[in-house]
């Protein structure tokens, strides 16, 4: 951040933005949604590939957290002034386990 004055001489600020709120919000739930996630396959291993009602709601829950990640990841960059650092981290995160989610659901449909 620097700022010149008229005389030439450089002004560099060290103030730091505060994160912002909503992008805190995107990556717990992508932490969260990670954890289902690999709870599910943990389930769906040790039974076998027969896990059941209990690993398809569970599985269906880290989706729509993944999504509502996403979604808070969005707010976060709408928050003026701030620092998007877990914004930016929850957002990748989220976007990957939908991506493995789909590509999980689709392999089962095949």
């Amino acid at each position: 951040m620097e700022k010149e004055k008229k005389t030439g001489e450089k002004k560099y600020s060290y103030i730091r933005k505060s994160y912002a709120g909503n992008g805190i919000i995107s990556l717990v739930l992508a932490v969260l949604s990670l954890l289902l996630m690999l709870g599910v396959l943990f389930m769906s291993v040790r039974a076998g590939g027969n896990s059941g009602m209990t690993a398809g709601a569970l599985g269906f829950s880290s989706m729509i957290m993944a999504l509502m990640s996403l979604w808070f990841m969005r707010l976060g960059f709408l928050e003026p002034d701030r620092d998007y650092l877990f914004a930016k981290i929850g957002g990748i995160a989220s976007a990957v386990l939908l991506l493995i989610w789909i590509c999980v659901v689709a392999a089962g449909l095949a």
